[in-house]
């Protein structure tokens, strides 16, 4: 719909659209997923989702609210971190 930014439904390039034992699992975000905003302010695209997550510390919280089967759910997410190859 233009709304949000999806989760992949599926594998992409031989990794899990949704990382085993990640911070995303753990808050129960599944693949497929249609995450509409971050601590109520709209997402509107991938790159903007990313750049708001890595604004943030590891450790802090965020609500998420997603579309799951076109009911909208607020899902508290702890960010990790993560190590660049």
């Amino acid at each position: 719909s233009g709304q949000g930014v999806q989760v992949s439904a599926q594998n992409q390039n031989g990794r899990p659209a949704v990382t085993p034992d990640g911070p995303a699992e753990a808050a129960g975000i599944r693949a497929g997923d249609v995450i509409l905003r971050m601590d109520g302010v709209p997402v509107t695209d991938p790159d903007g989702l990313i750049v708001a997550i890595r604004a943030r510390a590891p450790g802090e919280a965020v609500t998420l609210t997603v579309l799951r089967d076109g009911t909208e759910l607020d899902v508290e997410v702890t960010l990790g971190e993560a190590v660049s190859n």
